[in-house]
């Protein structure tokens, strides 16, 4: 029996050391893969104590897993999508608000947010059809990047660089036309 499934056995066992064994082990790891997600956002940290959390309260059924490392790595990708769908919905409610703030003050300041929407759709409209598709399913359909890479038989990789490439491709196009505040209220396109 190798290490790892010791640990595991030993975890699923209740056994706090072997928690802790396996929480300094693996979490700078899982810590970077979150943080290489978001792109260094500090809410790394709290997703990274969460995927602990979550093996801590599952421990009993880990004995039969079979990768300590892929089953980590799955837990945090997963608390990561999760994050990002939650941020999505708030955004786009914040969005809303934004948009009727500016019809019922009519604030001469305001974004034009219909031309900023016509923009991004003339910059998705123009991508390359795999980064297009790509950017549709995560944003549209609200895939994860291991759902957009299964269904269109990707790379899980390949699929990060198409959206990547998307999302600056919007920023560049609307980048022009906001500020810092209001590319923060756009932030679901990028």
């Amino acid at each position: 029996m190798n290490t790892e499934a010791k640990l595991l056995t030993r975890l699923s066992q209740g056994e706090k050391n072997a928690f802790e064994e396996i929480f300094r082990r693996y979490y700078g790891k899982v810590f970077r893969f979150i943080r290489a997600i978001l792109h260094g956002h500090g809410i790394a940290e709290d997703l990274t104590q969460n995927v602990f959390l979550k093996l801590w309260s599952s421990r009993r059924s880990l004995a039969e897993i079979r990768s300590l490392d892929a089953f980590l790595f799955t837990v945090a990708r997963n608390e990561t999508c999760d994050y990002l769908r939650r941020k999505q919905t708030g955004l786009k409610y914040r969005i809303a608000e934004l948009k009727r703030q500016e019809r019922s003050y009519n604030m001469p300041y305001s974004c034009d947010t219909e031309r900023i929407e016509r923009i991004v759709a003339e910059t998705i409209d123009q991508m390359p059809a795999q980064r297009q598709l790509v950017y549709k399913l995560s944003r549209e359909e609200h895939l994860s990047n291991p759902e957009i890479a299964e269904r269109l038989n990707l790379s899980k990789r390949t699929v990060e660089r198409h959206l990547s490439l998307a999302l600056n491709d919007i920023r560049q196009a609307i980048a022009p036309l906001v500020s810092g505040l209001t590319l923060f209220f756009f932030s679901h396109w990028v």
